[in-house]
């Protein structure tokens, strides 16, 4: 059967989130990070830039998936499409809507760490100046921002070409002698001082599809191509490559049910009649018996040498050497980013002891918040900036008396997901319980 290319390409789904920080120059000659306002915690937050100061980005990048997400390098990072948010949360149209690329920066820190994650990250100078926009020059009035395309590539050993992300951030131009915003202020009010924007993105790696003429018919047009006049099917949809399967499964069905009925003619027909030989059923059984315990084959023993003691040659035989087999070219795969919406339905917090070095034993406390699908890491409980996110993806969670044994520690159950595990421990068993039911809702609780 004819089946589209579609159900032959295995999916990869990675889960990477970027932290992104402007730095400018201070009085001391060192950068500093500018401080980050947000409004809720739907709202990425803007950078308190001043005016004629010199800048560098950071960007970090971290996933769970560790070493089965090989990157290399940023290769490049573009800034551009540059637009005004006004204070009804309208964006006008752009004045400049070219991203352009700016200089790399030599120090780049790639980092697989020992509980299966991987960091990646870069510090760059950005001269906002070369973008010539008015908005950037001028200082921002209140209740605006500016927003900017941010755009990188990042090399991956197991991608065909540089994988491409892209989010806006915010900005807000102020006076070169404006103060930073206050700390205390920021307690009483819904504004929230931060150092750093982040974006989490779902990154899809698939094998790139074929394109040879004798593997055409597998080809998927439902949504590549455009047929004349299917606008006028309106919502209709052809069933596809399931029709087909029906109609096989039908067929053989009823194929299975005439056979039946073909069977019970034939021994309707012909009922079964006892045994009315001459020979009596205890020969008969004796016989079988005997039967089932002779012996085939040869009865002496067999030797089988593992060497020769005589070279092939002695024989007439020229020894023929063992063709050298290339390694196989690795599959390289296309890859395809999708940027994340944020969330602010909590499920759960509190705090667990995270196991961070299995070889070391090493544990930490942090404070954990689910917000489906991810659940997100912070150092304390006040803490607005999380330090890690671990999607729940395929999630499977495991309780077990032998894990409790073997590290030492009460309360203990692993999380699985589709790209790592990570081993937890509570504080109590109602907290344990707590944890794993809203983590895993399908799980079926032990006896």
């Amino acid at each position: 059967m004819r089946r589209s290319e579609n159900d032959f390409v295995v999916e990869q789904v990675h889960d990477v989130v970027s932290w992104l920080t402007i730095c400018e120059l201070g009085s001391d000659g060192k950068y500093n990070p500018v401080p980050v306002l947000s409004q809720s915690p739907l709202d990425p937050g803007s950078f308190s830039l001043r005016q004629g100061l010199q800048r560098r980005l950071r960007l970090t990048l971290s996933s769970n998936s560790g070493k089965q997400l090989p990157w290399v390098a940023v290769t490049k990072i573009r800034i551009g499409n540059i637009r005004l948010l006004d204070g009804k949360g309208r964006a006008h149209e752009s004045e400049s809507k070219e991203l352009l690329e700016i200089k790399l920066g030599k120090q780049q820190n790639v980092e697989f760490k020992p509980d299966g994650s991987g960091t990646l990250s870069i510090d760059t100078p950005w001269d906002s100046s070369m973008h010539d926009s008015p908005l950037l020059n001028r200082v921002t009035a209140s209740g605006q921002r500016i927003l900017l395309q941010i755009s990188w590539s990042v090399d991956i050993d197991t991608c065909l070409d540089p994988v491409v992300f892209s989010m806006d951030m915010a900005v807000a131009i102020q006076a070169r002698d404006a103060g930073a915003p206050s700390r205390f202020a920021s307690m009483f009010s819904s504004t929230k001082r931060l150092a750093k924007t982040s974006a989490i993105f779902s990154l899809k790696l698939t094998p790139p599809l074929t394109r040879s003429a004798k593997d055409l018919w597998r080809l998927d047009t439902s949504e590549k191509y455009y047929v004349r006049g299917e606008e006028a099917l309106g919502p209709w949809r052809p069933r596809g490559i399931s029709v087909v399967e029906d109609y096989e499964r039908l067929m053989a069905t009823e194929k299975r049910s005439a056979d039946v009925q073909a069977i019970k003619v034939i021994l309707a027909s012909s009922p079964p009649q006892p045994y009315s030989g001459g020979r009596p059923q205890e020969d008969i059984l004796r016989d079988t018996l005997a039967f089932w315990q002779k012996k085939f084959g040869h009865r002496g023993q067999v030797r089988f040498h593992r060497t020769c003691s005589q070279p092939l040659s002695d024989f007439g035989i020229d020894s023929i050497p063992a063709p050298a087999l290339e390694p196989p070219v690795p599959l390289k795969l296309v890859a395809q980013t999708k940027l994340v919406p944020r969330s602010d339905m909590s499920k759960k917090a509190g705090y667990l002891l995270l196991l961070t070095d299995a070889g070391e034993n090493t544990w930490q406390k942090l404070w954990f918040v689910l917000r489906r699908p991810h659940l997100y890491i912070y150092s304390q409980s006040n803490e607005l900036e999380e330090v890690g996110v671990i999607s729940l993806t395929g999630v499977k969670v495991e309780s077990s008396v032998d894990m409790v044994a073997l590290l030492g520690k009460p309360h203990l159950f692993t999380l699985f997901t589709s790209s790592n595990s990570h081993v937890f421990s509570a504080p109590n068993e109602k907290e344990l319980h707590a944890w794993i039911s809203k983590l895993d809702p399908t799980r079926i609780p032990n006896p």
